[in-house]
C-alpha cells in the first residue's frame, strides 16, 4: 500500500474497457453491475480503472495489481484504500436492487476473499 498522501492522476486514453481488474476481484458475474468508464494514470505511474457501479452509481477503482483507489475530490488524487472496504462501498445500496440470492452470496465471497489476501 501506499503512504497516506493521495495521488494525483489523470484521465488516460483508453480505446477499450478493461475488465480484468474488476474480475480478478469480484468475478464476472458481479462484473456485470458495473460500467467501465475511463483509465486513469496517478503520477506514480500505476494505471487505475474506473468502475461505476450500474444501480449505486459508486465507483470503484482499481489498479492492474489487484489495488483499490478512492478519489478525494478536495485534492483531485486518489487514496489507496483496503480492496474489501473499496468493494462494500461501491455495493453500499445495491440490496435495493434486488439483487438474487446467488449474487448477494458471491459478494460476501469476493469480499471475504479480499479481506483474506489483505491478511
Amino acid at each position: 500500500m501506499h503512504d497516506n498522501a493521495s495521488l494525483p492522476g489523470l484521465m488516460a486514453r483508453g480505446d477499450a474497457p478493461c475488465w480484468v481488474p474488476l474480475e480478478s476481484a469480484i468475478g464476472s458475474v458481479l462484473a456485470g453491475w458495473f460500467m467501465w468508464m475511463s483509465e486513469v494514470q496517478l503520477a506514480d505511474r500505476h494505471r487505475v480503472q474506473a468502475y461505476k457501479h450500474a444501480t449505486t452509481r459508486h465507483y470503484l477503482h482499481l489498479g492492474e495489481h489487484g489495488e483499490a483507489f478512492e478519489y478525494h475530490g478536495r485534492d483531485h488524487g486518489y487514496l489507496e484504500v483496503a480492496l474489501a472496504t473499496a468493494i462494500l462501498r461501491a455495493f453500499a445500496g445495491w440490496e435495493r436492487a434486488g439483487p438474487p440470492e446467488s449474487q448477494r452470496r458471491l459478494l460476501t465471497a469476493a469480499i471475504n476473499e479480499a479481506r483474506r489476501r489483505a491478511s
